[in-house]
This record gives structure tokens, C-alpha cells and sequence, in this order.
């Protein structure tokens, strides 16, 4: 369907990516570009924030850094393909 036919589809997306913004470090500025983009869902509660992929502080907080998890879904894409060429 498109536009000349005078029809639109609108199809309801959910956000696929969880993100924490914390104060300061132009957290207005962030949050307002964050509530542009369907593909991202704001967290307001601390207590959230290891479900996020995306935290974002003004200052480094140690007891954040602790609980994040280590990205591995691109070493083990790369063990794939380094083992399916050999």
C-alpha cells in the first residue's frame, strides 16, 4: 500500500533496545533524541538498569560498571566464522 492508492498502513513497533540515562551530561538533550526513536525504550528506574543495552552517565558509576555484562555476541560470531573457513 502507499500513498497514491490513499492508503497507509501503520504498523506498531516495539522497542527493541533498553536504555538508562542518568543526570547531567546533557541527560535532557539525550532523553528527547531517545523518545525520537521507536527502536529505543527510556528507563527511569535505577533499579532497572542491568535489563538496559545502553546506560549513559555523566560521571563514571562504579556500582553500574560492576553489574554490566560483557558483549559476547560478536566473538562468537567471529569463532564461527574463523571455524567454518578452516
Amino acid at each position: 500500500m502507499n500513498f497514491s492508492n490513499n492508503i497507509d498502513v501503520v504498523t506498531q513497533l516495539k522497542p527493541q533496545f533498553k536504555m538508562y540515562v542518568g543526570k547531567g551530561n546533557n541527560s535532557f538533550l539525550v532523553k528527547s533524541s531517545v523518545k525520537q526513536r521507536w527502536w529505543l525504550q527510556l528507563v527511569s528506574d535505577k533499579d532497572k538498569i542491568d535489563s538496559c543495552h545502553i546506560t549513559w552517565t555523566q560521571l563514571r558509576v562504579n556500582e553500574i560498571i560492576a553489574n554490566l555484562k560483557p558483549y559476547t555476541g560478536a566473538l562468537n560470531k567471529l569463532r564461527k566464522d574463523i571455524s567454518t573457513v578452516g
